[in-house]
């Protein structure tokens, strides 16, 4: 009767508890005999099944942990935040980045309606975001920020103007007659990703195209998306830009930049 217990024993001990076959063979053990072998018997039983307890525990503080840092965090990081691994800026990439900017969207968030269409808003984005290879960097009530071309071969600029058109339809169905006014920004060049934080953790982007978006959409018209040169001139998808170059000051000097059509072409 001891090898049974010995084999049930290393079985449990290799992490084999969800297998049915050897959850049969443990079953087979004579738990109910009064000698010592069935009180090991029904102490491996109540081991197992308090290591079952345990992992069914386990996957669902795993899944938890997953919807937390999804809020905060692009689903490629979670993997090294869960390593330990939380040195700023992982990643120095080449990438476009896409500023979004949401006017009157602070004042309005004390609507409870407006709470509702501004998560609703949020959720399309992101969904838009998936579909077109494009990450979520942060979001608030009034500012987006996203990243396209992370990982890729090239700078993600048509990934990031092909988000912006679809963007702009989901915002336009979303807040209709509302008073919110959408400005946005692209550019394109070297960045710098990373988690930030102990407690609290953050994602976070870093670089020159970062300035520029941010700056460009800050100071955009509203319903205007500002393209800069940097994007404009490795785009291949065609008849997005509406030809007439703006000028406008970041606080540097002048710079003339390029303008998305209001809506894109159909063929």
């Amino acid at each position: 009767p001891v090898r049974p217990l010995v084999e049930a024993a290393e079985r449990t001990a290799a992490g084999h508890r969800d297998d049915p076959d050897d959850r049969d063979d443990r079953d087979d053990l004579d738990r109910w005999s009064r000698d010592e072998y069935g009180h090991l018997a029904r102490e491996l039983h109540r081991y197992d099944e308090m290591l079952a307890d345990d992992d069914a525990r386990l996957d669902d503080e795993r899944r938890a942990l997953d919807e937390l840092f999804l809020a905060v965090l692009p689903a490629r990081v979670i993997d090294a935040v869960r390593s330990g691994d939380l040195e700023m800026g992982d990643l120095v990439d080449t990438a476009t980045v896409i500023a979004v900017g949401l006017d009157g969207a602070t004042d309005a968030n004390d609507d409870p309606w407006s709470n509702e269409r501004f998560t609703a808003v949020a959720a399309d984005l992101e969904q838009l975001a998936a579909r077109h290879h494009v990450e979520r960097v942060w979001a608030s009530a009034d500012r987006h920020l996203y990243v396209a071309g992370l990982g890729l071969d090239h700078h993600g600029c048509d990934e990031a103007i092909r988000f912006l058109v679809d963007a702009r339809e989901i915002l336009t169905e979303h807040l209709p007659d509302s008073g919110i006014s959408v400005r946005a920004a692209v550019a394109a060049g070297t960045v710098t990703t990373g988690v930030v934080g102990g407690e609290q953790l953050a994602f976070g982007m870093w670089g020159e195209p970062t300035r520029l978006a941010l700056a460009m959409a800050a100071v955009s018209d509203p319903g205007q998306v500002l393209v800069h040169e940097s994007v404009s001139r490795r785009l291949e998808v065609a008849g997005v830009l509406d030809g007439v170059r703006v000028r406008v000051d970041l606080g540097d000097g002048p710079i003339e930049v390029d303008q998305l059509r209001e809506r894109a072409p159909t063929t």
